[in-house]
């Protein structure tokens, strides 16, 4: 079949094994840049006792807070100051029991907290109420530990206001042991926030990632710019929605989750992440099942259309899911654990399940795809190598974060944020390196009838 040469049918594979080995350095490099770069989160703790020494124990004299197990006290506390880089801020609580109590055996306990949450913009400004709100929150103390699980009691998820103020009280001074002894002790508070730093450096890594592919994305066209569309080859159409899908996935309105409050950006930003991998493992099922295949074409046919309705229900349930924690998260604040958590954890579990099956799929079609290119002189051996190679390295990392919590837009952390974004952007450059246009028209033959499968036909046109 005729059509526009690729660099990876003409470039010696040296060239290849240079591009592999910036690769690997470049990721490295993220690798390190990840590793050493600012915390993603911050945290503030205070006790309710306030004890010297950080104790839990009360003591009359030395301790200067207070005991919630006594009826009308509160604790209260202003959050720390924050700023549209901090993005969100939550508080838990830790609270500690009586070593008597769970000496033998271990203790569930339902806490009801009253909780009140306060903002303003202007720090002379006087308090407003938020949020009064009672709820019942259930702790587990281990046998024989005094600290009990902790427990989320506020997640602000949307900046609307620059200060907040808490204030936390117990019903009736917290439950009471069946001897009528209270079973709250101290409680430690924490407050926790993004840090600006990590927020800095994941805006200042997406922009520069975007510069790139967009250069990419131009220089690509432009060399293209005398070929037919029509005469692309599959690789090269496909290259160019997948260089648009990663644009999208750098995203060019990044910066505006920063600035205006609401889900719009952050469910933007989420679609956009799930659009680059719904195309990315279109185009690996897609790209690798046509070397099998020795399928050059670019046709519609029933196993595309099969991968199209896979890959697509994949899209809708991670598009659903993200829009669900996002929509969620936009109440004003989020008191106790959110209701919806079971639901979203089952939709996660869905989406995951279907993942690895689509990577078990895109495995048995590698392994059927070797024994066709197994020889080396094969003319679709190095285009195999070339494809399969970096989409299993992405792959497994993929495989690696979901398994680990770190994948995805959300429950992330600066190594794996700066990993992925590059890992990402690298392979589409890569694979854009490798169907970048040549000077020449290649005909491709059956691979038993010479040594020199790929035949080129020189034309006068300068790309």
């Amino acid at each position: 079949m005729a059509g526009a040469a690729m660099k990876v049918d003409v470039v010696p594979r040296l060239h290849f094994l240079i591009i592999g080995i910036i690769s690997i350095a470049i990721l490295l490099i993220s690798i390190i840049v990840g590793a050493t770069g600012p915390k993603e989160y911050a945290s503030q703790t205070y006790s309710a006792y306030n004890c010297p020494d950080g104790s839990h124990i009360w003591n009359d004299v030395t301790c200067t807070g207070i005991q919630m197990s006594t009826n009308n006290t509160y604790w209260a506390q202003d959050a720390p100051s924050l700023e549209a880089l901090n993005r969100f801020w939550s508080l838990v609580i830790t609270p500690f029991t009586s070593s008597d109590i769970t000496s033998v055996d271990g203790v569930m306990a339902e806490i009801d907290l009253v909780i009140e949450v306060y903002s303003k913009d202007d720090p002379d400004a006087d308090w407003k109420l938020m949020v009064n709100q009672t709820v019942g929150m259930q702790t587990v103390c281990d046998a024989g530990q005094v600290q009990c699980s902790t427990v989320l009691l506020v997640d602000e998820e949307d900046l609307k206001f620059d200060f907040y103020h808490v204030r936390v009280s117990a019903v009736d001074g917290g439950p009471s042991t069946s001897s009528g002894e209270p079973f709250l002790n101290d409680v430690v508070f924490t407050f926790y926030y993004d840090t600006d730093g990590y927020s800095s450096l994941e805006l200042g890594w997406r922009i520069s990632m975007l510069a790139i592919t967009a250069g990419v994305i131009l220089a690509f066209l432009w060399a293209m710019r005398n070929t037919s569309f029509d005469e692309w080859s599959w690789e090269q159409k496909a290259i160019l929605w997948l260089l648009f899908a990663l644009l999208g996935y750098n995203n060019p309105f990044f910066g505006m989750t920063f600035v205006v409050p609401g889900w719009g950006f952050q469910l933007l930003d989420a679609f956009f992440n799930i659009l680059f991998l719904s195309v990315f493992l279109m185009f690996a099922l897609l790209a690798i099942d046509k070397i099998r295949l020795e399928d050059t074409t670019v046709v519609f046919d029933l196993r595309s259309g099969i991968k199209l309705i896979v890959i697509g229900t994949f899209f809708l349930i991670g598009f659903v899911l993200f829009a669900w924690v996002d929509i969620s998260d936009d109440f004003d604040p989020i008191i106790g654990q959110p209701g919806s958590v079971t639901g979203q954890s089952t939709l996660f579990y869905i989406e995951a399940i279907l993942y690895t099956s689509v990577i078990v799929w895109l495995s048995v079609i590698i392994i059927m795809t070797v024994t066709v290119v197994s020889s080396q002189t094969h003319y679709l051996y190095t285009r195999f190598c070339f494809i399969s190679i970096p989409t299993s390295i992405v792959v497994v990392s993929i495989l690696i974060g979901l398994f680990t919590g770190n994948f995805g837009p959300y429950n992330t952390s600066t190594l794996p944020m700066v990993y992925y974004s590059t890992l990402y952007n690298v392979y589409v450059w890569v694979l854009a390196f490798g169907f970048w246009p040549v000077k020449e028209r290649f005909t491709l033959k059956n691979p038993s009838e010479a040594d020199s499968i790929v035949q080129f036909d020189r034309v006068n046109a300068d790309l």
